[in-house]
């Protein structure tokens, strides 16, 4: 059953990045409630990137306006940064040329979001990335021999669910995933919907 309530947006409007005048997102209100999937549907171009990126830190759009709300309080962060630390994170639909380094290993990927959980002072703690690398490796069974391997060496499937445990290890309230499933095969689509 869902909980209360968690994020809502109201009246977001989105205007393209460079093309001031044009809406991409008009007036869109949503409502999503603990321990709920909301599916947000729609032909190419419909806005449905436009609209999930726009309330992660406004990382797309011009003149963004409309209230977000997050357990009730109204929010309004402005960088991606920001947009973590309030507990949203985004699950990118181009893995390979925003949610991973691919030629960098699976443990510091899955750490890079959140390297505080793993850092003293600056200094990251190894032994600590290993040992959630490989929680998250064992959890989301990852199909990898090592967290030491090369991301770029893994399947399709396998390199969406280092980014499903990257975005994880940040605990957030509000994961918001664009086209999780897109370019994987059968299997794995089903083990991604098994996670989510």
């Amino acid at each position: 059953n869902p909980g209360a309530e968690v994020l809502r947006i109201e009246d977001w409007t989105v205007h393209h990045p460079i093309v001031h005048d044009r809406v991409v997102v008009d007036s869109a209100a949503l409502n999503v409630r603990a321990g709920e999937i909301v599916g947000i549907a729609g032909l190419m171009g419909a806005g449905r990137t436009e609209l999930a990126m726009s309330m992660f830190g406004r990382s797309y759009g011009s003149n963004i306006t409309g209230r977000l709300y997050k357990n009730g309080e109204e929010i309004n962060p402005r960088s991606v940064r920001q947009a973590i630390d309030h507990g949203i994170a985004y699950v990118t639909e181009d893995r390979k040329r925003y949610g991973l380094n691919l030629i960098e290993d699976i443990k510091r990927n899955i750490a890079a979001s959140a390297l505080g959980k793993i850092s003293h002072l600056g200094v990251v703690d190894g032994q600590g990335e290993v040992r959630h690398a490989e929680q998250f490796r064992k959890d989301l069974n990852i199909k990898t021999p090592s967290v030491d391997a090369l991301t770029g060496k893994l399947s399709g499937g396998n390199q969406q669910k280092v980014v499903l445990a990257k975005w994880i290890f940040t605990d957030p309230d509000v994961l918001i995933l664009d086209e999780p499933t897109r370019g994987i095969d059968v299997g794995a689509k089903y083990e991604i919907y098994q996670i989510m």
